[in-house]
């Protein structure tokens, strides 16, 4: 019994050498070729071969991970897809897979991004940065092409000679003929399609010019009153007072249910809101109520103007007295004290400000400065952009201060909550740019 025993034990034991004289063969012929592949690829690539050379690489990656030869595969098939015999997407694949096997590698998600952005594929390249970033990959150039595809736009061809623009972001457009009304999102309330357009007042009512003739119309649509008397130049109508520019330059108030004029004249007047407006006479603003008497006993050097003409947003008003500008609320009453030589309108974010130094920066609505004055020019933030000037061109900038959009405008205009602004190059017509993300 026992020498059965023991017999069994050497068999046992010559299976088990048996099995690893048979793995370590295996083991010896895959190393011999993984090292035959690699030999290959590289003699491959010696010939300008790079699609056999990927291949090949590919071959001994699929035996063994290594990531010198990873870094090889995906240099041959950078020479390959630069030589025009891989197509973007076979290439984009060796990528993807190299950042999916090594994830916090930055080098190899810069290289996708790069190649997405070279083909204009910006979706998946905002989508490759999104998982760059929940993989925990890191580098400055990958935070800058983050940016570059979170903040790039489309450009429309459609070009305009002007619009005035509402604090919410509505605006009338005018083009090469007629006028139109455009939402915060790009959408046409009206197409271009009447003979003149008031700016529009935050409830979206407007004065409607076409051969019909003359039409306050509501936001729903509904005409609330019809105006005899004709009109190229006005603010936005509230309150039932539209503000009308005359052929002097002088501004009037018209009343939209009776259509007669007021019989104080303005040298500039803003559209009213809840019974307040503000209006210049001999060089000082001041504020009046419906009856035109004023209704603050402070006077301004200037008090700014949103694009339809309104004086406030969020009951805020930035104006100056003695030649330092403030912010004030929508009766006069300083709520914070900017102190600055110059300061641009408000829009519920960063209020861009000039300093002594002639610089623009930017503080929030406490007057702290968020932003050192450092540009030539700047335009307040609004919905998390503003525009900045070099002196020369426009750009955009973050609230952390950094450049976006580049340099390349010769104006630019704020962004509405659905990323829509109008800038201009080149010529004198405008133009709309939309972000894609």
């Amino acid at each position: 019994m026992k020498k059965i025993r023991i017999a069994l034990s050497v068999v046992l034991i010559l299976a088990v050498c048996a099995a690893w004289a048979v793995q370590l063969a295996g083991v010896g012929n895959i190393g011999a070729d993984y090292n035959r592949y690699v030999e290959s690829a590289e003699e491959y690539m010696t010939r300008s071969l790079y699609q056999k050379a990927a291949e090949s690489y590919k071959s001994a990656l699929q035996l063994k991970e290594d990531k010198e030869i990873r870094d090889a595969w995906i240099e041959a098939g950078q020479a390959a897809y630069n030589d025009g015999v891989m197509t973007k997407g076979q290439f984009a694949d060796t990528l993807s897979e190299a950042c999916d096997i090594y994830p916090k590698n930055a080098a190899y998600w810069e290289m996708l991004m790069e190649l997405y952005l070279q083909n204009s594929d910006y979706q998946s390249a905002h989508s490759a940065y999104a998982k760059s970033q929940r993989a925990g990959a890191k580098s400055e150039k990958l935070t800058e092409l983050g940016i570059t595809v979170d903040y790039s736009f489309s450009a429309s061809n459609k070009e305009y000679k002007s619009f005035f623009r509402s604090p919410d972001g509505y605006y009338t457009l005018q083009d090469e003929k007629a006028w139109g009304v455009m939402g915060p999102d790009s959408e046409w309330l009206y197409e271009c399609d009447y003979q003149y357009i008031s700016p529009v007042s935050d409830d979206r009512a407007a004065l409607y010019v076409s051969e019909k003739g003359q039409r306050i119309v509501d936001g729903s649509g509904v005409v609330q009153a019809i105006v005899a008397e004709p009109i190229t130049l006005s603010r936005a109508v509230s309150d039932g007072l539209l503000p009308v520019c005359d052929e002097s330059g002088s501004w009037r108030y018209l009343n939209c249910e009776d259509s007669t004029y007021g019989t104080a004249s303005y040298e500039d007047a803003s559209a009213y809101r809840n019974g307040i407006a503000a209006v210049q006479t001999s060089g000082v603003w001041k504020l009046i109520g419906m009856d035109g008497e004023q209704v603050s006993g402070q006077s301004f050097d200037d008090i700014l103007l949103y694009g339809n003409g309104d004086y406030t947003c969020s009951d805020r008003m930035v104006a100056s007295v003695n030649g330092r500008y403030n912010l004030y609320n929508a009766k006069g009453e300083e709520v914070k004290s900017l102190n600055v030589r110059k300061a641009d309108v408000f829009l519920n974010d960063y209020i861009a400000f000039q300093d002594d130094s002639g610089k623009w920066g930017f503080m929030d609505a406490d007057g702290k400065t968020v932003i050192e004055p450092q540009f030539a020019e700047a335009k307040s933030f609004s919905d998390g952009l503003a525009a900045v000037s070099d002196g020369t061109h426009w750009g955009y900038i973050d609230h952390q201060g950094r450049l976006v959009i580049d340099y390349q405008f010769l104006e630019a205009d704020y962004f509405t909550e659905d990323g829509v602004a109008f800038v201009r190059s080149l010529n004198d017509l405008y133009y709309m740019i939309k972000l894609r993300f």
